[in-house]
């Protein structure tokens, strides 16, 4: 599944929130059972009334993971730095591929 939800279970137990107490407010013993599984996702009230009831934002209880990794390794992912090359890197190559675009058609006129 794409989408973990491990955030939100280290979140309840951070804030010493029960299933109870997440029962109580409207959040379904069910869905949370379907979360820890990887069985189930959330609607967008669902990730409201958590955010309200932790007191934190979609990004604190849940995360994309993707399926396949493209043949980079997981501390490749994991490194902010390299990413941002990777972006930069994309992004010039894309301005200079528009670039000669450009020119192609300047001095085809």
């Amino acid at each position: 599944m794409p989408i973990s939800y491990n955030k939100l279970f280290k979140l309840i137990k951070k804030k010493n929130r029960s299933q109870y107490y997440l029962r109580q407010n409207g959040i379904s013993p069910s869905i949370l059972n379907k979360l820890k599984n990887g069985k189930g996702g959330l609607d967008a009230r669902t990730i409201e009334k958590l955010c309200k009831l932790l007191d934190c934002q979609p990004g604190d209880i849940m995360e994309y993971i993707p399926d396949e990794i493209d043949n980079r390794t997981l501390q490749e992912m994991s490194t902010p730095e390299l990413q941002l090359s990777q972006r930069s890197q994309k992004i010039n190559d894309d301005k200079l591929s528009n670039q000669h675009e450009s020119e192609k058609i300047y001095y085809n006129q």
